[in-house]
């Protein structure tokens, strides 16, 4: 159900009179009728009448005392002081009165969103000054304040947005004001409670939805929204549950089917992996019989052996004596083998010994003949000392020499101070070179200036021989500032969000030229010039720019989003010729839609009709009860001005003379500003070639600095070089006594070792004796080790013959019990055999028991049967049964045995599906039993409360003779389609109907609006509420009786404080002593000292001359 939609605002009676010559678009002067005006009351009657001595009203808790601004938009300081109920803002456009409206809503911490406006808080300082600041005064609640709290807000345009907020004086957060707003009930961000000039087109769109919603918050306990926003979430979590049971439920019949027609497939699967799992298990346990053969072959064979042991115990028994004397020979054999072998051990170490002594002679003897080596070398060693000492010698004369011839001594001081003059010179010729290079560059930017200038000048020359640079050529002699602000539009368009259309000068042209002059007489100078924006972020840019930033101000925007279609024209062409027009205004022209649209706008030139000649009187006649007000003539402009509450008295008509075209034009080029230019560019051009020669003489002139300067840096380092030849020698001179005394102690470091020279051959001479001695004390150790070697061969020698004679007798012994030796040891092989055998077959039937014993811990159920089942049976019998099985199971037709998988999981699907239903069910019926007793509570208070708005709107709409009711319309199954439905009747022959943009017009939306906040007054729990230029698109009559119904019901004792803040005021309207009127003035007219401005003052004065009092 759409809410109202404003019409645009018509222009009032002063702008229909307006003179169509004048520089202004409107004028505020009212027609005159027969040469006088007419006299309304100066005050309405019932402000005669009401004058009761009445009990003053009082604020109720959490309503505005006062209101103070400093440098906030437009003023400087401000305050007001609102009464407790209706406070009427009036006074004319861009006085300041929506500001009040901003003050109110900032300063209660609501952000500029709320207003429509500005985004960001610090386009609220007044133009020029760095912070603004509101301070708002709310009536005390007794119970909980001792003084009326005030809360304050400073806006700092330089620091980042910033925002401050005081309490009573102290410091406090946007969080703690947005609680105390709360605590009083105010709802700034409600539309039903606050509603700006620039939301009430917001407000009028509000679907019947988010009405019901913005009413509870205005009018209703803070508990109804929170259920209703309850009854939307559980209702919505409802629709999911039974969407997700529906879903569920459907997947749970298909899971169903789908098991039903696979269990007979699945059966004969189940039968084979029965055979598989039976197979399995029977492969899985033949480690079992495989062990009871095992161990049946262990105890055999352990039997085996135990007789085989007994057998040969016996054996060994009988053939005791003959190996008796074979084993005896046998150990002594040994004995002597030991013997043999010890006594070779004391040969070798013998032998070992001897080779070591022969080896130590063999060191001595290399020994003495290095110290026979080391006697020629110190001899050698003493002949080169003498000739080292020589060289010494030679080397400190020739020092010495060196030392007397001192090198000559020359002017450190004056080759420095050569040297810091040849770097004077040097910084000079870079000084005098920087001066020429910086001189040059500024001739050089200087030609470049001038070239500029030149190529600025031509562009000029050919924009004046074009028509286009004539038509910009008369847009700057009409408007230099709207000339600049288009120049800047051009260069910047990137800039913009949309198109941006010059003034129509430019933009526009006449299609016949015939016509320009009334064309031009129909525009007027300021559409001409007007500057046309398609969206308003362009239009707020442009004034920032223009108006701030530039400071312009013959400057004129306008927004226009809507098509040239819009405009409708009163009369189709017959109709025209049968009053005696030819053709429209619009018609004539030629350029873009938009700024087509935009003078259709300002100066209806799609209503506008042109004749191409004289009306006769009888056209007159029917041109003045026609629909069309403005027409024009080739001699005169016509406009009629029709007031309808006099009837055919209130016409009067308006003509003027056309005026001879200036801007739509063609016109010959002008030759004196075209000789101007290029006389202008021919200076310009000569003074470049000067620039140019002075330039090329400075840079000439600083390259000769420069060789002059590479010339002193040559000379420069000729000097330096010298001077370092002449340091360097006296450098080496100085550091000869210290090499003379080096070589010195040099010298007699060789003279003090050549005197120790005998005393190192002597001692070379006594290690050589002591070395001989050593020699021959280890010779005669030699020659006993000798013959100690000699014995130790000897008795290894006999040990050895007696080992021979020993196994020969051993060898004659063995031979004679060889058989009965064969046969024992033949019999002790059987044995090993059978010993090996057992312990074989023992690891077998180990192995077997542990492996049985492993699976007897992991058995399943299935196994555990089958192993009591087959346990007793042999291997052989084990086998058969495999086989047995092996070929039912063959006998089974396997299929698919994915089949058998899905079969299970999708039983476990089935019963996870019907637990889940199960809790859905649940969880609905608790949904259900919620939403129910929620509901229970809700919608009987929406009900009694929706009734009550219904009463008071439908008595508002009674006070003027219509019909009007409201009713919450309710959608069962989504609490978020319940609505407000207004339904409205302006005429007796017509029914109640659903309020929208078909049915009603703009100004009965308008009252319709206004009705329904007006009937909320008494229900709502804020304490004041804002309208702002509700009544813009109500015709007279209707703005009177809302106006009446406003004062009855805001005037009432027990409401709530209200604000209605209007540009205009129809006379004679109704007036109530509990409301009170702020009248807002300002501009240029205002006088230096405000406090003489007394309306008070002035309404006796009036009142007096009227003859009211």
């Amino acid at each position: 159900m759409p809410g109202v939609v404003p019409m645009r605002r018509p222009r009032d009676d002063a702008d229909d009179d307006s003179d169509i010559d004048a520089s202004s678009p409107s004028s505020d002067k009212r027609p005159r009728l027969n040469g006088h005006a007419s006299q309304p009351p100066l005050l309405p009657s019932s402000y005669e009448n009401d004058q009761t001595d009445a009990e003053p009203l009082t604020h109720s808790p959490g309503s505005i005392v006062r209101v103070a601004m400093k440098d906030f938009v437009t003023y400087t300081s401000a305050e007001f002081l609102p009464g407790p109920s209706l406070n009427m803002i009036i006074g004319p456009n861009g006085t300041g009165k929506s500001t009040l409206v901003c003050a109110i809503c900032l300063g209660l911490g609501a952000k500029p969103d709320v207003l429509g406006r500005a985004k960001d808080p610090s386009e609220f300082v007044k133009h020029g000054q760095k912070e603004a600041e509101i301070e708002i005064e709310l009536e005390r609640d007794p119970a909980r304040h001792r003084t009326n709290p005030v809360i304050k807000r400073i806006i700092k345009r330089d620091a980042g947005n910033k925002t401050f907020f005081m309490i009573d004086g102290r410091n406090s957060t946007q969080k703690a004001v947005a609680e105390l707003c709360r605590s009083f009930s105010i709802q700034v961000d409600n539309l039903c409670q606050f509603l700006p000039q620039d939301r009430v087109v917001e407000f009028a769109a509000l679907d019947p939805i988010e009405l019901l919603v913005q009413t509870q918050r205005a009018a209703a306990p803070d508990y109804m929204s929170e259920w209703h926003d309850q009854l939307k979430t559980m209702r919505s979590d409802q629709r999911k549950h039974q969407a997700d049971q529906i879903e569920r439920t459907e997947n749970l019949k298909n899971l169903e089917g789908r098991q039903n027609m696979q269990r007979g497939d699945v059966e004969r699967l189940r039968e084979r992996a029965e055979q598989q799992e039976k197979l399995a298990a029977l492969e899985r346990l033949r480690p079992f019989p495989v062990y009871n053969v095992a161990r049946d072959n262990y105890l055999a064979s352990k039997e085996r052996t135990k007789e085989a042991n007994n057998e040969l115990a016996a054996l060994q028994r009988e053939c005791e004596p003959a190996l008796a004397a074979v084993n005896a020979k046998d150990e002594y054999v040994k004995a002597v083998d030991a013997v043999v072998k010890r006594r070779q051990r004391l040969v070798t170490r013998a032998q070992e010994d001897i080779r070591q002594k022969i080896k130590k002679q063999n060191t001595a003897s290399e020994q003495h003949k290095a110290c026979d080596i080391e006697l020629e070398t110190e001899k050698k060693g003493a002949k080169a000392h003498k000739q080292e000492r020589l060289r010494i010698d030679a080397q400190i004369k020739s020092l010495e020499r060196q030392l007397e011839n001192e090198p000559p001594t020359i002017d450190i001081a004056a080759l420095n101070e050569k040297t810091r003059e040849l770097s004077r010179q040097q910084r000079e010729k870079d000084d005098a070179a920087g001066e020429e290079n910086a001189k040059q560059d500024d001739r050089v930017a200087q030609g470049r200036s001038l070239q500029q200038r030149i190529t600025a000048a031509e562009a000029s020359l050919n924009q004046l021989r074009s028509k286009a640079g004539q038509q910009v050529n008369k847009l700057n002699s009409a408007s230099p500032d709207t000339a600049k602000a288009w120049d800047w539009i051009q260069k910047n368009r990137q800039v913009f969000t949309g198109e941006v259309f010059g003034p129509a000068i430019l933009e526009c042209s006449v299609k016949d030229t015939r016509y320009a002059n009334l064309i031009e007489s129909v525009l007027g100078q300021a559409d001409m010039v007007c500057i046309t924006v398609t969206h308003k972020e362009d239009f707020n840019l442009l004034q920032r720019e223009l108006l701030g930033t530039q400071r312009l101000s013959d400057i004129n925007l306008r927004v226009m989003d809507a098509p040239l279609s819009q405009w409708r024209k009163p009369y189709s062409e017959g109709d025209l010729r049968q009053l005696g027009l030819n053709t429209y205004v619009l018609d004539l022209l030629d350029g873009p839609d938009e700024v087509l649209s935009m003078l259709c706008d300002n100066r209806n030139i799609h209503m506008y009709g042109v004749a191409f000649q004289e009306l006769s009187s009888q056209q007159f006649d029917g041109m003045m009860s026609s629909n069309i007000t403005s027409w024009a003539t080739p001699t005169e402009t016509y406009q009629v001005s029709r007031r309808r509450e006099y009837g055919d008295a209130g016409i009067s008509t308006r003509t003027a003379r056309i005026k001879t075209a200036r801007f739509f034009t063609s016109q010959p080029v002008d030759t004196h500003a075209e000789q101007e230019y290029k006389n202008t560019i021919a200076g310009l051009k000569d003074e470049l070639q000067e620039t140019q020669r002075q330039a090329e003489a400075h840079r000439a002139t600083s390259a000769r600095y420069g060789q002059e300067h590479r010339q002193l840096a040559t000379q420069k380092k000729e000097l330096e070089a010298e001077k370092k030849q002449a340091q360097d020698a006296r450098s080496e001179w100085q550091k000869l006594p210290v090499k003379i005394a080096g070589h010195v102690t040099k010298r007699d470091a060789l003279d003090e070792r050549h005197a120790s020279y005998r005393a190192r051959v002597q001692q070379i001479k006594d290690k050589q004796d002591k070395l001989a001695l050593d020699r021959a004390q280890d010779a005669l150790t030699l020659v006993s080790s000798v013959q100690s070697l000699q014995k130790l061969e000897t008795d290894h020698l006999q040990a050895t013959l007696a080992l021979i004679e020993g196994e020969s007798d051993f060898q004659i012994l063995k031979a004679h019990s060889e058989e009965v030796r064969q046969n024992l040891a033949q019999r002790e092989q059987d044995v090993r055999v059978l010993i090996t055998e057992r312990d074989n077959l023992k690891k077998i039937a180990t192995a077997g028991l542990r492996a049985c014993n492993e699976l007897l811990q992991d058995l399943s159920e299935r196994e555990s049967e089958i192993y009591s089942e087959f346990n007793a049976m042999n291997l052989d019998e084990y086998e058969a049964e495999i086989d047995s099985t092996k070929a039912r199971l063959e006998m089974v037709h396997g299929g698919n045995p994915q089949i058998l998988l899905e079969y299970e999981k999708r039983a476990g699907d089935i019963e996870k599906a019907k637990r889940k239903l199960e809790n859905i069910e649940r969880e609905l019926a608790e949904l259900q039993q919620n939403i129910d007793e929620i509901r229970q509570k809700w919608e009987p208070e929406l009900d009694q409360l929706i009734g009550q708005i219904s009463d008071a709107f439908s008595e508002n709409f009674a006070k003027i003779n219509c019909a009007g009711q409201v009713e919450v319309y309710k959608e069962e199954d989504d609490f978020n389609k319940w609505a407000i439905q207004i339904q409205v009747k302006f005429r007796e022959n017509e029914q109640l109907s659903v309020l929208d943009s078909h049915r009603q017009s703009g100004g009965e939306r308008a009252v319709s609006t206004i009705f329904y906040l007006m009937a909320l007054q008494s229900l709502a729990r804020a304490p004041f509420r804002v309208v702002d230029e509700i009544n813009q698109g109500m015709d007279p009559r209707n703005e009177r009786m809302v106006h009446s119904r406003m004062v009855d019901i805001a005037c009432a004792t027990h409401t709530s404080q209200y604000f209605l803040i209007t540009p205009k005021l129809l006379p004679n309207l109704t007036y109530h002593p509990n409301m009170k009127v702020h009248c807002i003035a300002s501009g240029e007219f205002m006088p230096a000292d405000q406090g003489k401005l007394d309306f008070g003052a002035l309404a006796q004065k009036a009142l007096a001359v009227y003859g009211g009092l």
